[in-house]
């Protein structure tokens, strides 16, 4: 049986390094979900989760409540995702320029591809908070305890947001099938 979060940042504090890497496997996939929602697919996930984990562990001394590491881990990441996104803020481009670069937006294409990018391009544009419910629920397959847990919230918080973001994407997708 695996020892509990709280236990293992015991472990960490009292210097063992094996402790921190069962964190690290437990936690990594949440980690990615988080950042993803936050920034998309990125080149720059890995570094982004490289760098919350270090954080986690550079200020694990301050965390108050170790079973919460999951909680405490997933603010950390968000506060990373900020900083690289005020740091690598994109140029806005006018659709004027992307139709004058010659992109040809009425070339047809596979109807389940289609279908899958539109889904993906609708979930990246969701707000942060409704994306990273979806890619925690659909994704990760975490429980609405889980998330509500990882999240800081109320499971009714957890069920209400999923509730917006499935309305959302009927509205973005419409009469897709």
């Amino acid at each position: 049986m695996q020892p509990e979060d709280g236990q293992l940042v015991r472990n960490v504090l009292s210097g063992d390094q094996e402790a921190f890497a069962s964190l690290v496997s437990r936690h990594s996939t949440m980690v990615r979900a988080v950042i993803f929602s936050m920034i998309g697919a990125n080149p720059s996930v890995d570094d982004l989760a490289q760098e919350a984990f270090l954080r986690s562990f550079k200020y694990l001394v301050s965390l108050s409540d170790q079973q919460n590491y999951g909680g405490w881990l997933c603010g950390i990441t968000r506060r990373v995702c900020l900083d690289f996104l005020r740091s690598n803020r994109r140029p806005v481009v006018s659709l004027d320029e992307i139709q004058d670069a010659g992109a040809d937006f009425a070339e047809p294409r596979d109807t389940e591809l289609e279908l899958k990018n539109d889904v993906h391009e609708a979930v990246l544009n969701m707000p942060a908070d409704l994306r990273q419910v979806v890619l925690m629920r659909y994704v990760d397959r975490h429980s609405y305890q889980r998330m509500a847990e990882l999240l800081g919230v109320s499971r009714a918080t957890v069920s209400s947001r999923l509730m917006q973001a499935k309305k959302l994407l009927r509205e973005k997708l419409g009469g897709k099938e």
